[in-house]
């Protein structure tokens, strides 16, 4: 009876530890998971889970089968031809610690392999064809795109797990020797041990070397191996290289380098077989001839092509680099749209007339006579009302007003947390949601020379028909970055009235209930005992989580690339947010990078709106064409929502966005030209206009 319990408490005990020791991990994994089913993505949460036991539970099955012998056949060898004192485990413990430390490497390795390659492993399996195909090679851009960065993670894995194999055999030798301990001296002999005139078992000795040897000639060819697959990769990598003038493969790269890298794989793999077979037959030179010459065709090789390019290359370097200088124009034009531009003459006559006025006059109307900034410290200073509202931003937008299309500036009126006192009841249940905007036109203003508001004060009023706004609350904004808990007894500060303040109960879709268990979950995930003990929250609570647009649109889908500049929309009485979002490569050839990270591709495939009150957010596909957006909508089909289904009135307020423009205006201003000699030059190289603001000569902004 004593034996049993303690098998059960020693079970129970164990439990326990491994519950402690993943239940931040289950705790992360329930929250997110219900969080991403209140959005309605619950999908796509799940996309990366199911493809992550996919890839995951085959490889853990392999490797840990492959290791596994691996372990026995090193100790089979061992047994074998080293001649050992037994001073240990019984074999078959033995055998079990080799099965449980192949578990281990195979469960590393699995984390390494499902963890960081899920995404890429979707993306080389839904990839899209571009339609297009490298100048050197003739492969289909997709091949960039969605294959190869598979591919290179893959074999930067294998290196990381080749040198984690060879520490594991290491260990796993010294636990054999710690276990069965080699005769190291004459078995006739025994008192001459370690004397140093000999006495030693030279045959022991040298088995025990044999098999070292043998183990690192099946690592080192494994590794020579994977170098011969690192120069072929190489190889693909010179269409994204910046050396010299060319963004992409150059004369000497295609001509000599490329070749060079060839030859270096082949030789690694030749070199992989031959180390094998010479250490076997005892053969050094055919063991190290490989590593020789691989060395030396490098030094070789590199000495080659930097005598091609200052002796053949720079003397002539228009000539022999003109067709790989059209190459870069052609598709650094394509990665950008700017392939599709059309030009058009735009002749400046000084002939102006009222003819020319009244012919555009809608564009006149909406010259701007004010700027955002001193809009924005207006806005502050006339309309923030409290001290713990903030405008943060001020947007350009169009609205019809008195039926004439009229540019405006109109800002969001949110909570400033920081300006509100710190207890735990204001900061989570009472002061949940900032309240209402201002609207100015950017062409008129007050006989005070103030931006003349069209909406205005608290709760709004608004001098425009059909424009009004009747459910002025945000709670999701830019910021609005701590969680908040709605439908308490503590009923929510709406907004200020004079010397009193109104109050109200949130009656939006949003949050998560906090009943049962989840009260007790979300006060371990906020680290906040009050959730749990509070009297206020009931089980009719719900928690609103990642109120922080930014953060919001990243959560759910952290592979597009978004703008830092969102704007506000006003659309039936409602507020929301439209945020552009962009999908970005690093690996499209011959194409001139625009970031600091290297993308060398944008398109704005993506517009993401945020409801404020309800913190509904929808991804609308917006550019069809562009085969990132094709392959991820594969992916996640629940995330994406054709254009077509966004409501009219916020697709009316659908814009260019600004950091798009910017780029194309830089990479339009080298990539305008055509001629080569003229590129190659740089001769009609443009610049963007700068402007004066506030005694500081500053970029214009588009």
């Amino acid at each position: 009876m004593v034996s049993a319990k303690k098998v059960v408490i020693s079970i129970v005990v164990a439990c326990v530890l491994l519950f402690m020791l993943f239940f931040n991990t289950l705790l992360t994994f329930v929250t997110d998971y219900q969080w991403f089913q209140e959005v309605g993505y619950e999908k796509v949460f799940l996309t990366k889970l199911f493809t992550q036991l996919k890839i995951g539970i085959p490889i853990f099955i392999i490797l840990t089968i492959l290791i596994y012998f691996y372990f026995l056949g090193i100790k089979k060898d061992y047994y074998r031809k080293v001649s050992t004192v037994y001073i240990g485990l019984e074999e078959k413990r033995v055998n079990q610690i080799a099965f449980a430390g192949a578990m281990v490497i195979s469960l590393i390795a699995t984390i390494m392999f499902s963890g960081d390659l899920w995404f890429e492993w979707l993306k080389f399996f839904k990839a899209t064809p571009f339609g297009q195909q490298d100048p050197i090679f003739n492969n289909d851009i997709s091949f960039y795109i969605f294959k190869l960065p598979l591919i290179v993670q893959i074999y930067y894995l294998l290196i990381g797990f080749v040198i984690m194999l060879f520490f594991v055999t290491f260990l796993f030798y010294f636990m054999m020797v710690s276990i069965r301990r080699p005769t190291l001296f004459d078995a006739n002999h025994p008192e001459r041990k370690f004397h140093i005139y000999g006495g030693f078992d030279r045959e022991n000795v040298k088995n025990l070397f044999q098999i070292a040897l043998r183990q690192l000639t099946i690592l080192g060819s494994i590794a020579l191996f994977i170098l011969g697959i690192g120069c072929f990769l190489k190889i693909y990598h010179f269409l994204f290289s910046s050396r010299g003038i060319v963004y992409g493969a150059s004369f000497t790269d295609v001509h000599i380098t490329l070749w060079v890298y060839r030859i270096l794989a082949i030789l690694s793999f030749v070199s992989a077989v031959l180390l094998v077979i010479g250490v076997r037959k005892q053969k050094w030179k055919m063991a190290f001839a490989g590593p020789i010459a691989i060395i030396a065709v490098a030094v070789l090789g590199n000495g080659i092509a930097l005598g091609v390019q200052n002796f053949i290359v720079a003397p002539d370097e228009i000539n022999k680099e003109r067709k790989y200088l059209k190459h870069d124009i052609t598709y650094t034009r394509k990665a950008y749209g700017l392939d599709k531009i059309e030009e058009k003459v735009f002749p400046v006559a000084q002939d102006l007339d009222k003819k020319d006025l009244e012919k555009n006059r809608e564009t006149i109307e909406n010259i701007r006579i004010n700027d955002y900034e001193p809009a924005k410290q207006f806005y502050n200073q006339r309309h923030g009302m409290r001290l713990y509202y903030h405008f943060y931003d001020v947007d350009v937008d169009r609205y019809y007003i008195d039926g004439r299309y009229t540019q405006v500036f109109l800002s969001a009126r949110e909570l400033d947390y920081a300006k509100i006192n710190q207890q735990w009841i204001n900061q989570h249940l009472k002061y949940t949601h900032g309240y209402g905007v201002t609207l100015s036109p950017v062409n008129d203003v007050t006989a005070e020379g103030q931006p003349n508001l069209l909406i205005k004060d608290i709760p709004p009023r608004s001098s425009v028909e059909g424009l009004e706004v009747t459910r002025p609350e945000i709670y999701f904004g830019e910021m609005t970055n701590n969680y908040v808990i709605t439908n308490t007894k503590e009923k929510e500060f709406d907004y200020p009235s004079g010397d009193e303040n109104v109050e109200t109960i949130y009656q939006g879709n949003g949050g998560i209930s906090l009943k049962g268990i989840n009260r007790i979950l979300y006060a371990i995930k906020e680290k906040s005992l009050k959730i749990l003990i509070s009297s206020n929250v009931t089980s009719e609570s719900k928690i609103l989580l990642n109120r922080n647009i930014h953060d919001r649109v990243r959560k759910i889908a952290p592979f597009i690339e978004y703008d830092q500049d969102p704007y506000l929309i006003i659309h039936d009485g409602k507020l929301y947010w439209m945020i552009d979002g962009y999908t970005v490569s690093n690996y499209y050839p011959y194409a001139k990078p625009f970031a600091e990270m290297g993308e060398n591709y944008i398109r704005n495939s993506v517009k993401v709106v945020i409801d404020a009150y309800n913190g509904d957010t929808s991804y609308y596909l917006f550019d069809e064409d562009d085969p990132i957006i094709q392959t991820l909508n594969k992916i996640f089909p629940q995330l994406f929502t054709p254009a077509e289904k966004m409501p009219e009135g916020i697709r009316a307020h659908v814009r260019y966005p600004e950091k798009l423009f910017n780029i194309q205006a830089e990479i339009y201003g080298n990539y305008h030209m055509s001629d080569i000699e003229v590129f190659y030059q740089g001769e009609d190289l443009w610049d963007i206009s700068k402007q004066i603001y506030e005694q500081e000569q500053i970029v214009m902004e588009p």
